[in-house]
């Protein structure tokens, strides 16, 4: 759900940008590049759900656990800066009654659950100098 969501922010964000400057969007780059990141962030975001789902097969679930603090961290990460992104690509061409709609809805898009970031990138930390070497 958290990716759908980020996807739809995306589309909101690029929709309205293209709606907005119809034919002189090629010299927006400040905002293609907004995008870009927004794209960028979701396409990682996703491939490490993805991994993190067939290793859920493969493991059990003590293993899988410094798998899912990465992720879980990974996604905590990406909903902030997906975030910070629209709202500049936002603010970059928006005004009034349809910058503060957008607004709420990259909220809306990425809101996620809290995360003990610091807790969780202590394990991840701890696990890798147990083994010693980097074993992602």
């Amino acid at each position: 759900k958290l990716i759908v969501n980020f996807k739809k922010a995306i589309l909101m964000v690029a929709g309205a940008a293209l709606q907005k400057f119809t034919t002189t969007f090629q010299n927006e780059q400040e905002i293609m590049m907004n995008i870009a990141d927004m794209l960028m962030y979701t396409y990682a975001a996703e491939s490490t759900l993805l991994r993190v789902e067939k290793l859920a097969g493969m493991y059990d679930e003590k293993k899988l656990a410094i798998y899912k603090d990465i992720l879980n961290v990974f996604l905590f990460d990406s909903a902030y800066r997906i975030n910070k992104t629209g709202i500049d690509a936002v603010n970059a061409f928006a005004e009034g009654d349809e910058q503060a709609g957008m607004l709420m809805g990259m909220k809306r898009f990425t809101k996620i659950a809290p995360v003990n970031v610091v807790a969780a990138r202590r394990r991840i930390a701890d696990h890798l100098i147990e083994a010693n070497k980097y074993n992602f």
